[in-house]
């Protein structure tokens, strides 16, 4: 399994990549609440698919990143309001009762 993520998403596509640790959580949260409309998705990623979504935000390709995340996440899922979401914890929980799914 890859490395998980945090996918910062809103209509213009993917905003940010972050580690799923506690400083990746924190700016995320801060980053949802200047994006009223951003979703947060939780995604494992292999180092490869990674870096070449993080070279794809880097050249202002929001949206061909947004789909490199749905198309090369091994696990792919919803986190709900990052507001309502007291510490990443919730992701490991999450990933632990099937909330957030396998690809197939």
């Amino acid at each position: 399994m890859g490395r998980a993520y945090l996918a910062i998403v809103d209509r213009h596509g993917l905003r940010a990549l972050l580690p799923e640790d506690d400083d990746g959580f924190r700016f995320a949260r801060l980053l949802s609440n200047q994006l009223p409309n951003a979703a947060c998705y939780w995604a494992t990623l292999s180092s490869s698919d990674a870096i070449d979504v993080c070279r794809q935000l880097d050249q202002d390709k929001a949206m061909p990143a947004c789909r490199a995340v749905s198309d090369h996440a091994e696990f792919l899922g919803i986190v709900p309001r990052l507001s309502d979401v007291s510490h990443v914890d919730w992701l490991t929980n999450a990933a632990k009762h099937q909330f957030l799914h396998p690809r197939a």
